[in-house]
């Protein structure tokens, strides 16, 4: 993310955990990264949690509702993810059955619902649950690197379904 090397240039985003919640901007200007971070540094520093995403579009619309992060419908999450994710029109649509509602057209909105949905049973997930939900939602899909961000500040990483990293609280992952 913060490279700015042109890798990932049709979209950016930030989740900035704040007293209130989730703070998401996203944006489709050409603009540096770090002239996005300069603007928000008073919300970064006053943050124990952020995390941020470059998009090069592979699949789903060039627009706003396709930038990453991603935040859950309860509000509880945030994710911003690598990869390709196989048949997720046809997951996207049993999700739909399930309730759930898309802001955008890609396949990495599929990973942030099916684990919501996969979570939501847990109401204060462990650390060991938050990993297990997140290797059961990715065992059908290829190619995932994810970042997770929770309510409470924990970021956990994921490579190609595996757990990676548990990146803990008060943290700044861009």
């Amino acid at each position: 993310f913060l490279a700015d090397n042109g890798c990932g240039s049709d979209s950016y985003g930030i989740s900035i955990l704040s007293p209130e919640g989730f703070v998401v901007t996203k944006n489709l200007d050409k603009l540096p990264v770090k002239k996005v971070l300069a603007a928000l540094k008073k919300k970064v520093k006053e943050s124990n949690s952020v995390i941020g995403h470059t998009r090069q579009a592979t699949c789903g619309d060039v627009n706003i509702a396709n930038a990453h992060p991603f935040i859950s419908e309860d509000k509880r999450i945030t994710l911003i993810h690598n990869g390709v994710i196989q048949d997720w029109e046809k997951k996207t649509e049993e999700l739909k059955k399930l309730g759930h509602s898309f802001s955008g057209t890609t396949d990495s909105e599929i990973l942030l619902h099916t684990f919501e949905e996969n979570l939501k049973t847990i109401k204060e997930p462990t650390f060991e649950e938050i990993a297990e939900t997140m290797n059961k939602t990715c065992n059908t899909s290829s190619s995932v690197n994810t970042i997770i961000q929770l309510l409470d500040g924990t970021i956990v990483a994921f490579a190609d379904f595996r757990l990676y990293k548990n990146v803990g609280k008060g943290y700044v992952l861009l």
